[in-house]
C-alpha cells in the first residue's frame, strides 16, 4: 500500500527506486564504455594493439546491445578460462613440489626414528652400541649416550668422550 497515492501492489515499494536508480548507473555505464573504447581508439598507436584490443573487448561486453555484448563477452570467458587453467596449472605444480618436500621431511624423520628405536633396542638386549665409546655398563640407559641425543650434538659428544 502507498500512502500518496492510495494504491496497492505487491511490489515493494522501494523496488520501483532501485530499478530507475539501475537503469540510470546502466546508461551512465554505457556511456563511460563507449568513451573509453573512443579513448582507446585514439591511443592505439601509442599502446600494443593487443592490450587495447582487450580493454575494448572488455568495455564493449558490459554494453548495451545485445548482440554486441554477447559476443565480447565470449572472448572474454575464453580469456578468463585460459588464465584460470593456466592458475590451476601453477597451483598443481606448487602442489607437487611441497608434496616432494613433505615426502622428504617424512623419511627424515622416519631414519631418525629408527636410528633411536635401533639405539634403544641394543641398549635393551645389553648389546653395546655402536656410538658407545665410552667404558660404561651396557645395559643402563644413559641420556648423555650420544644415540639418545639429537643428530646434530652426536658428533659433539662423541667427540668429547
Amino acid at each position: 500500500y502507498e500512502q500518496g497515492s492510495g494504491q496497492t501492489s505487491r511490489e515493494h515499494p522501494s523496488m520501483r527506486y532501485y530499478k530507475k536508480l539501475y537503469d540510470e548507473f546502466k546508461a551512465k555505464d554505457e556511456e563511460l564504455a563507449m568513451l573509453q573504447v573512443e579513448k582507446k581508439e585514439k591511443e592505439k598507436g601509442r599502446r600494443k594493439s593487443n592490450e587495447v584490443d582487450e580493454t575494448s573487448k572488455l568495455l564493449l561486453s558490459f554494453s548495451g546491445d545485445a548482440a554486441i555484448s554477447s559476443k565480447y563477452r565470449e572472448d572474454v570467458k575464453e580469456l578468463e578460462l585460459s588464465a584460470l587453467s593456466a592458475i590451476d596449472k601453477e597451483m598443481e605444480n606448487e602442489e607437487q613440489r611441497f608434496a616432494q618436500k613433505l615426502q622428504t621431511f617424512l623419511q627424515k624423520k622416519r631414519r631418525e626414528h629408527r636410528d633411536v628405536k635401533v639405539c634403544c633396542i641394543h641398549h635393551l638386549k645389553g648389546e653395546r652400541s655402536e656410538h658407545r665409546t665410552d667404558q660404561e655398563s651396557v645395559g643402563r640407559l644413559d641420556s648423555s649416550d650420544s644415540c639418545f641425543q639429537p643428530r646434530h650434538q652426536r658428533s659433539s659428544a662423541e667427540t668429547r668422550q
